[in-house]
């Protein structure tokens, strides 16, 4: 950037220089000046010209003086802003690029604007040293060492893989800020000691040699921070900028290490280490490994036998979530392992591979991809989980976590259907108004209702199938507790299939013996409404307010069942 824009970067670099020293001037002065205040004459820790001036002009002096810095500091945070704006506009100006990304502007300046600021803290820290081990030597080597000690540490450290690793990666100046407050600590104690037994500087030498001490540790945490920053976005700093340049995808810049661990070379091995974690015997075992189709982005499935006898093995389901994926590895895996009446396959155990979280479940052989098409798949799978009553716990911490139903359709929503009706014209405005008036109504009886689990990922690869016509879901990464209902087809042919699934649901669950068909219509097609509004489909969701209108007004007959 620097051979760019030369002149806008030197003068953000010696505003910002500019601004730190006089903010340090400014934060100096005052503590001299009550040095004085407490003493009759001048120190004699003072500098011998001092002794000249009068003691109350000197006060005044120095006060005023102090003032003075600050106001350069704010006079150098305006040309820093300035000169910002114009550096990273005109190199902006001179890549001639299309919009890249939203909030590019943004992006734009603040990094020209870390640049800027790590190259003057570079520059700060290196003269803070020199004039460091000019005025104070000895106390300039201890922190000299110290700080080549902490490079060695911090080196071996991340060698390894543990938590000192993680956030050095993911918040490195945290860790390098508590460092830089030991180390003060440690130079504090230093000083104390130099005092009493050594060979200490001159009083005020120590005073301004704490200060630029807090300073210089500031401004490495400060710069660690900058170059995270940079290193983070700098795939986008460089698209902007720079002619030979493009915008890459920095979401795939995970793959790397996802797909290679499906690699011929490595799978073998980190899957018998994940399996090691269920039995230490399948380390010995014979294993084979065949692919499984999911077809979820970013989750490979590996379905793997284990010969434990002659002729005889086992069958495993082992999930990898790529590290974009690791929340829902998680949240699948909370609602798994404690919930065997699922149509879930066994869960069996939640590892980890290479910082890529895994799911592992026991499978059978006898199964096979639901063959009866991706709608049948999900009202049989709304069907089975409306039979299944969610543990007190469970419910407890979904409802801590995430909005409902009930709050996800608020007035917000309700409010953009009428200004895309009032420009629509026709009847729907006065549906609109119908819905407004309703509202209440319409909480008040989702709020009633039971919830269930919703697992919206139902897809043909997602969907087994055993001898018995049993279904199994795979894949639970985006599960949710809705009302009971929520998410069932709204379509006419299909929601006259909700009242069977009701019927059967009543059966097995006592909480819904009070529950009316109309209420549960009210929720799907609530939910559709939601997810509707949601992509901005206005018309579509529109043309669902009849219907739910109805669901207020008529009840709907549930289908008797036959003993």
């Amino acid at each position: 950037m620097f051979r760019v824009v030369p002149g806008a970067t030197l003068i953000v670099v010696v505003a910002t220089l500019i601004s730190q020293f006089s903010v340090l001037l400014a934060s100096l002065l005052p503590l001299k000046v009550i040095m004085l205040l407490g003493s009759t004459g001048i120190p004699r820790y003072f500098p011998s010209f001092f002794e000249s001036v009068d003691r109350d002009v000197l006060v005044l002096s120095l006060g005023m003086l102090a003032i003075v810095f600050y106001l350069f500091h704010l006079i150098s945070e305006k040309i820093i802003t300035y000169g910002v704006g114009v550096g990273a506009g005109f190199l902006l100006r001179r890549s001639q690029k299309t919009i890249l990304f939203e909030s590019q502007d943004e992006v734009a300046t603040q990094g020209y604007q870390r640049y800027s600021r790590s190259m003057a803290s570079i520059i700060l820290v290196l003269v803070i040293s020199t004039g460091l081990s000019w005025t104070y030597s000895h106390l300039s080597l201890f922190l000299f060492l110290y700080i080549v000690l902490l490079v060695f540490i911090f080196s071996a450290l991340y060698l390894g893989r543990g938590a000192v690793r993680k956030g050095l990666d993911e918040a490195p100046s945290k860790i390098v800020g508590f460092a830089a407050n030991i180390g003060f600590l440690l130079a504090f104690m230093f000083m104390v000691w130099d005092f009493l037994w050594g060979s200490p500087p001159g009083l005020l030498v120590a005073v301004v040699s704490i200060i630029l001490i807090r300073q210089g540790f500031s401004r490495i945490t400060a710069l660690v921070g900058d170059f995270k920053w940079l290193k983070d976005r700098k795939l986008k700093l460089n698209a902007l900028f720079f002619h030979g340049h493009v915008l890459l995808d920095e979401s795939k810049r995970h793959e790397k290490g996802f797909w290679a661990l499906f690699d011929d070379p490595h799978r073998e091995a980190w899957v018998r280490n994940v399996l090691e974690e269920v039995s230490s015997s399948f380390q010995e075992k014979e294993i084979e490994l065949k692919w499984y189709h999911l077809g979820v982005q970013d989750v490979g499935a590996i379905v793997v036998k284990v010969f434990v006898a002659d002729g005889e093995h086992e069958s495993y389901l082992v999930k990898v979530f790529a590290a974009n994926r690791g929340g829902q590895a998680i949240h699948e895996a909370t609602l798994l392992a404690d919930d065997d009446a699922l149509p879930s396959l066994g869960f069996v155990n939640a590892a980890q591979i290479n910082g890529l979280k895994c799911n592992i479940y026991k499978m059978s052989d006898n199964f096979c991809i639901y063959q009866h098409g991706a709608n049948s798949a999900k009202i049989k799978s709304l069907g089975l989980l409306m039979t299944v009553e969610p543990s007190i716990e469970l419910v407890s911490r979904f409802s801590r976590s995430k909005p409902p139903l009930w709050q996800r359709v608020d007035g917000k929503m309700v409010e953009r259907l009428r200004m895309v009706a009032e420009l629509t014209g026709g009847e729907v405005s006065v549906n609109v108004k119908e819905l407004h008036c309703q509202y209440g109504l319409i909480v008040s009886k989702l709020k009633a209702l039971p919830v269930s689990v919703f697992n919206p990922d139902v897809t043909k690869g997602t969907v087994i199938e055993d001898d018995d016509g049993g279904i199994k879901m795979l894949h639970w990464g985006r599960w949710s507790l809705e009302p009971i209902g929520a998410g069932w087809p709204v379509a006419t042919n299909q929601l006259e299939l909700l009242g069977e699934a009701l019927s059967e649901a009543k059966k097995v669950r006592t909480s819904m013996t009070n529950v009316c068909l109309k209420d549960v219509a009210l929720a799907a097609l609530m939910f559709e409404m939601e997810a509707l509004c949601s992509r901005q489909k206005f018309l579509q969701a529109l043309e669902l307010i009849p219907d739910i209108l109805s669901c207020l007004e008529v009840p709907l007959e549930e289908p008797q069942t036959t003993a």
